[in-house]
């Protein structure tokens, strides 16, 4: 659910629901509340603002990929190949191959490359610990924000894909994780 999710755009979620005393599963369709859109003020973190407290940045292309050739059914020259992200080039296109002999269906291996290309995609993750003001009335799961930081020279429209709430003696924090989430 997590990589059909990144694939498409959108935010998931599991918030507890202390009366009937379950979780419940969400999905949000994030705003874009960059600087690249008008119409809507735009959300943006940064340390100059005052509004982001701790920072950690990473950005790993180990197992980057941009151009999937997926393979459908048949053999040889009458095997059905599908190439997604073709306008790569030179250095720039990181290929890989998918085995899709499963699928009946050749109309099927666009939405199989994407969930590929989804899965080896660039590791571009910002966490910092923000002014928790806005969340949920301002930004939230989902949306896309700005993230600047002179110091490290970055200025990114990322989504919102994970958001950590903590209560605890000294009240509430938001930890929200902008880009593709870190994971073992």
């Amino acid at each position: 659910v997590r990589e059909l999710a990144e694939a498409s755009g959108l935010g998931i979620g599991v918030r507890i629901d202390q009366k009937a005393r379950r979780l419940v599963f969400e999905v949000y369709e994030g705003r874009d509340l960059s600087g690249r859109q008008e119409g809507v003020s735009p959300v943006v973190f940064d340390k100059e603002l005052e509004n982001v407290y701790g920072r950690e940045y990473t950005d790993d292309m180990t197992r980057y990929k941009n151009c999937a050739y997926t393979g459908g059914q048949g053999d040889g020259a009458e095997r059905a190949i599908y190439i997604a992200g073709d306008g790569n080039k030179g250095e720039d296109r990181y290929e890989i191959f998918v085995d899709a002999r499963d699928l009946a269906d050749a109309e099927n291996l666009p939405d199989r490359a994407a969930v590929k290309l989804a899965d080896y995609g660039r590791s571009l993750s910002c966490r910092s610990e923000v002014d928790t003001a806005g969340y949920g009335v301002k930004w939230g799961l989902g949306d896309i924000v700005m993230i600047r930081d002179r110091e490290y020279g970055l200025e990114l429209a990322e989504r919102v894909t994970e958001v950590e709430e903590t209560w605890d003696a000294d009240g509430k924090s938001v930890l929200p994780t902008l880009g593709s989430a870190e994971r073992s």
